[in-house]
């Protein structure tokens, strides 16, 4: 899918919001100026794809907000502008998210995996803010990012590009992005034989 294609899907979903819709997002802690100038949400009825990761347009399916993936690198969160580029960067992908379940989001290409961007990490940077969904990140004025990806190493990677802190919503968050930075993949067993039988190490 064309970054053109992207672009128009959000336009299309930016045009179906309705007053009711702004004032729904504002009401769950959406600055309006995200929504009015910036257009960083729209709506649309959407399905989950049958790899469950991603979604389609669907006519007759349940409504989404969907959210713009902006980025100045394609292979970095770091920019130059983290204020900036998370608003009018380069569109990577599309995430939907429901109010309900913002923490069960789907995206519409699978390119993105992760939403929001931040200073160079170097000298001793500024703690990074980790948030927990889509949602959450908007509330924040889309400072720090949230983790797209569904993979625990990529998430891991993405963590592990913040130099100095991060800063989690909560404790059980906190508990949680730690232990994907302590034991980003499942270890194997290692296993030492003496003759005919195995033993772990």
């Amino acid at each position: 899918m064309t970054m053109r294609a992207l672009a128009h899907e959000m336009r299309a979903a930016f045009a179906a919001l309705e007053t009711r819709d702004v004032e729904q997002l504002v009401g769950l802690g959406v600055p309006e100026v995200l929504i009015s100038h910036f257009q960083m949400v729209g709506i649309a009825r959407v399905r989950e794809d049958s790899s469950r990761t991603l979604y389609d347009p669907d006519p007759g399916g349940p409504l989404a907000y969907i959210t713009r993936v902006l980025v100045q690198f394609a292979e970095t969160p770091e920019s130059t502008r983290p204020d900036a580029a998370p608003l009018i960067g380069n569109p990577v992908d599309l995430v939907a998210w429901d109010e309900k379940t913002p923490e069960q989001w789907r995206l519409r290409v699978g390119s993105a995996t992760w939403l929001g961007c931040i200073p160079p990490q170097y000298m001793e940077p500024e703690p990074v803010r980790i948030w927990r969904s889509p949602l959450n990140w908007l509330r924040g004025r889309c400072a720090g990012l949230v983790p797209l990806a569904p993979e625990r190493g990529e998430v891991y990677r993405l963590l592990a590009n913040c130099t100095g802190e991060l800063v989690a919503e909560d404790a059980e968050h906190a508990a949680a992005l730690q232990d994907i930075l302590e034991h980003p993949w499942p270890a194997s067993r290692v296993l030492y034989q003496t003759g005919m039988t195995r033993r772990a190490a």
